[in-house]
């Protein structure tokens, strides 16, 4: 795992776990054990969501960095997809408190966007190969001889 994607991971987690948290006390407070239920499912949710897709995208980057667009529009795809299904099946549940579970959600969400921005904004990342370019002969196969002339 590159070293970015482990920062991600560590400093938005926490962030976002933090906030869960934050959020989970105010919705035991306000609404009582519904509230709590509700605000760690949602703050659990988004954790394994966001974490989930960073690692794939990370693998996809790492092994074909052309595709990175194409992986994070369908990683985002199929995390909307798998939260409307959990939307539905969870809109008749009383276990918890829907109001704390969705406020909770919005929250976390901003929190890891927030910390992945900064993190990805505050790190310096090479968008080019070093040492490629026009004007710089490709690397020579090792059976190949490094002169390139004609036999």
């Amino acid at each position: 795992m590159a070293s970015v994607d482990a920062l991600v991971l560590t400093r938005a987690g926490l962030t976002t776990v933090g906030v869960g948290v934050v959020a989970a006390v105010i919705a035991t407070v306000v609404e009582g054990g519904h509230g709590l239920v509700g605000a760690a499912l949602a703050t659990l949710i988004v954790v394994i969501f966001f974490g989930a897709g960073q690692l794939v995208l990370g693998r996809v980057i790492a092994s074909n960095p052309q595709m990175a667009l194409t992986a994070a529009l369908m990683i985002y795809l199929v995390k909307v997809g798998i939260l409307l299904a959990l939307l539905i099946v969870l809109s008749g549940a009383t276990f918890f408190d829907p109001k704390a579970f969705g406020l909770t959600i919005v929250a976390c969400t901003i929190a890891w966007t927030c910390m992945e921005l900064w993190v990805y904004s505050s790190s310096k990342i090479l968008y080019v190969q070093p040492g490629a370019g026009p004007g710089v002969p490709p690397p020579a196969a090792p059976d190949q001889p490094a002169s390139g002339g004609s036999r």
